[in-house]
């Protein structure tokens, strides 16, 4: 058999950096004192067919714990646009910190607060109140998941 190498050139190649940070669990400064771990690459083209963002904004953390399955699992990668955090919230799913937590939750505008709900059952959902903002801060919405089967 003939084995031939395959050479790859991608010249409109952006590596988006990758965060040793958790998204379930930690320390309410998140990237504040985080060094990148790696690098993923993605097309130049994937922000704006499929993410409709600027990569500037983009980072890319790993999801932790079960609460978002079966939408993201333990591990998944997934990517947050951070130019989403000083916009108002507008239902998705969010990663943010609440005290000293970090969280990745459907967030959703509601009258008296902010409604935070788990994609899984098992999870109760909460709600963040206006006396809380102070506590409350958004990092960003998540804009892609990425994972090995």
């Amino acid at each position: 058999m003939c084995q031939e190498t395959v050479q790859l050139t991608l010249p409109n190649l952006l590596q988006m950096p990758r965060y040793p940070v958790s998204a379930s669990a930690g320390h309410g400064r998140f990237l504040h004192d985080a060094k990148i771990m790696d690098y993923v690459p993605f097309p130049a083209d994937f922000f704006t067919t499929h993410v409709k963002g600027n990569p500037e904004d983009m980072f890319i953390i790993n999801a932790s714990g079960d609460s978002m399955e079966p939408t993201m699992r333990d591990g998944d990668m997934i990517m947050i646009d951070r130019s989403a955090a000083v916009k108002p919230i507008n239902a998705g799913i969010y990663c943010f910190t609440l005290g000293d937590l970090n969280f990745v939750k459907r967030l959703q505008q509601l009258p008296d607060g902010i409604l935070a709900r788990s994609d899984n059952r098992e999870y109760t959902e909460f709600m963040i109140k206006p006396d809380q903002r102070d506590e409350f801060h958004p990092v960003g919405r998540v804009v892609w998941i990425g994972r090995s089967l």
